[in-house]
C-alpha cells in the first residue's frame, strides 16, 4: 500500500480557528478535524448520524485536533508546517501511516438488516442464525451500491415483498449489488432481469446470485435498459439516483441554442433550484466531485440547499468532493461540512477568478463529476463572466460528466427536513406561467 505521513496538531479549544488558519496559510486546504463542537453535538443528539465511532465520544472536549496527510513528495512541506506549529505553541507530531483500504473498511458498519419478519439481508462475512421461518439472503456489495442500509434500498425491498407474486417476472433497472433482484426471487419471482451500465455492478450481482443459489432465476445484463432488455415484466423496480431536472444526455454539447432564450427565460422566471445534468458514465463509477463556485455565492438564499444536496450525493457515492472558490466562500462551506457532514472527504481549493477555468478543466477526469454553481441575472452572485459559461463548458468540458445548478431563491428554513422525494417548496410562478410570459414578450416584439 502507498505510504503516507500524518501531521497531527493539537491545541486548546479556543485556538482551533488559529490552527486552521495556520494550515491554510501553509497551503494545506484538505485536513481532518476532530472538533469539540461536533463531539458536543454527537453527545446531545443534535445531528442524525449514520454511524459513530464510539471512541470519538470519549475524546477530550477542551482540545481540538487537526490531521493532514502528505505523500513522499511533500515531506519538506510537512516539516515546514511542523516547525511553524511548534513555534506558535501548538503540540504537533508526525507519524507514518498506510493508505486505508477504502474498498473494505466500510464492512465494519454493515450488519444484518431485517426487511420484514420473514426476510433478512446478512453480510456474507458475518455469522447469523436465522429465526424460525426466516429466509436469509447473503450479500457482499463489493464496489456496487446496495447494501439495504440506505432508505431507498430498504423501501424498494419492502415494496417487492408486498407486491411480487409467485411466478412473477421482474426487471431490476440499475441493479447495483443485485439486492433487489435477490429480494424479488426470495419473494417468489420466477425470473428477474437485472441490468446495469457498470461492469462492477454486473460482477457483484452475479456473485451475490451465486451465493444464494439464484443464478438460474436472475438474468444479469450489462448495458443500457433500452438496448439489452426487450421483454415485458409483471414488476419493474428501479432504485437509481434521479435528481435531474433537465437532462442533457441528448445534447452533444451545451450550445447557445440549448442554453438559449427559452431556457434562460425559464431559469430567470422561476425562483426554484434548477439542476441540469449530463452523465456520460455510471454514477457508481464516480470517484470525485469537483465544484466551481462564484464569489458571493454564500449570500444567495439557496446556498445551503445546493450544498446539502451535493454533500448527500457525495455520501451516497462514497467519493471525494473538491470545492473551488474564493476563500470567504470556502470558509462557509468548510464550516457547514464540518458541522453537518464531517464523515465525507472534502477538499477546499482557492479559485479567485473564473478565468482559472482552463486550469481547472485539465484536472477533470472521466470518473469525475464537474459541478458549476451559476446564478440568475440580478442576483447577488451573478457576474458578466457567467454569460460566457455555455461556450466555456462546450470548449473545455466536452465529454465530461457535468452538472449545472441554478440556486434556489427562497430561504432554507425547511432544509433540515428536506428529502429527495418532496418538492423543495411551493413555487409562486409555475413553469407554464413562465413559458406563457416568455411567449407573450416574444409575440409583442
Amino acid at each position: 500500500m502507498t505510504q503516507y505521513h500524518m501531521l497531527k496538531l493539537t491545541g486548546e479549544r479556543a485556538r482551533q480557528d488559529e490552527g486552521e488558519t495556520l494550515f491554510q496559510s501553509m497551503g494545506v486546504d484538505s485536513y481532518e478535524v476532530i472538533s469539540p463542537e461536533a463531539i458536543d453535538n454527537l453527545k446531545e443528539g443534535a445531528f442524525i448520524w449514520d454511524c459513530i465511532d464510539e471512541d470519538l465520544l470519549q475524546a477530550p472536549s477542551d482540545v481540538f485536533e487537526l490531521k493532514a496527510y502528505f505523500d513522499a513528495s511533500q515531506l519538506d512541506e510537512m516539516d515546514e508546517l511542523l516547525k511553524a506549529a511548534r513555534d506558535r505553541g501548538f503540540s504537533a507530531e508526525t507519524e507514518a501511516v498506510a493508505d486505508q483500504d477504502w474498498a473494505n473498511d466500510w464492512k465494519r458498519y454493515f450488519h444484518p438488516i431485517a426487511i420484514d419478519e420473514g426476510l433478512s439481508i446478512v453480510p456474507s462475512w458475518e455469522d447469523y442464525e436465522a429465526r424460525e421461518g426466516e429466509k436469509i439472503l447473503q450479500l457482499d456489495p463489493g464496489m456496487a451500491f446496495g447494501s439495504g442500509n440506505h432508505a431507498t434500498s430498504f423501501l424498494c425491498s419492502r415494496y417487492l415483498r408486498r407486491y411480487v407474486k409467485p411466478g412473477d417476472s421482474v426487471i431490476d433497472i440499475g441493479c447495483g449489488s443485485g439486492i433487489l433482484s435477490l429480494v424479488a426471487v426470495a419473494s417468489g419471482a420466477g425470473r428477474v432481469i437485472a441490468g446495469d451500465l457498470d461492469p462492477q455492478c454486473i460482477e457483484a450481482t452475479k456473485n451475490n446470485a451465486a451465493k444464494n443459489q439464484m443464478e438460474d432465476k436472475i438474468d444479469v445484463r450489462l448495458g443500457d435498459l433500452f438496448q439489452v432488455v426487450k421483454e415485458e415484466a409483471d414488476v419493474v423496480v428501479s432504485n437509481i439516483f434521479a435528481e435531474v431536472i433537465i437532462g442533457m444526455h441528448n445534447h452533444a454539447n451545451i450550445s447557445p441554442e440549448f442554453w438559449g432564450q427559452f431556457h434562460q427565460s425559464l431559469f430567470n422566471g422561476l425562483n426554484r433550484q434548477i439542476i441540469m445534468t449530463r452523465i456520460n458514465y455510471p454514477l457508481a463509477t464516480l470517484r470525485r466531485i469537483q465544484v466551481a463556485i462564484p464569489s458571493r455565492a454564500q449570500y444567495e438564499p439557496g446556498f445551503y440547499r445546493w450544498l446539502e444536496r451535493l454533500a448527500r450525493v457525495t455520501k451516497i457515492l462514497e467519493c471525494r468532493i473538491q470545492f473551488h472558490g474564493r476563500s470567504d466562500t470556502l470558509q462557509m462551506i468548510r464550516e457547514y461540512i464540518k458541522n453537518k457532514h464531517a464523515e465525507i472527504r472534502a477538499e477546499y481549493l482557492v479559485m479567485e477568478h473564473w478565468n482559472e477555468m482552463p486550469k481547472l478543466a485539465s484536472s477533470i477526469a472521466d470518473d469525475h463529476l464537474f459541478v458549476v454553481i451559476t446564478a440568475r441575472k440580478g442576483t447577488v452572485s451573478y457576474k458578466n463572466a457567467l454569460d460566457r459559461l455555455p461556450d466555456e463548458l462546450t470548449r473545455r468540458f466536452s465529454g465530461k460528466n457535468l452538472m449545472i445548478i441554478f440556486p434556489d431563491q427562497y430561504s432554507d428554513d425547511k432544509l433540515l427536513t428536506m428529502t429527495f422525494a418532496m418538492p423543495q417548496h411551493t413555487e409562486e410562478v409555475s413553469a407554464y406561467e413562465a413559458l406563457h410570459e416568455w411567449l407573450r414578450r416574444k409575440l409583442n416584439m
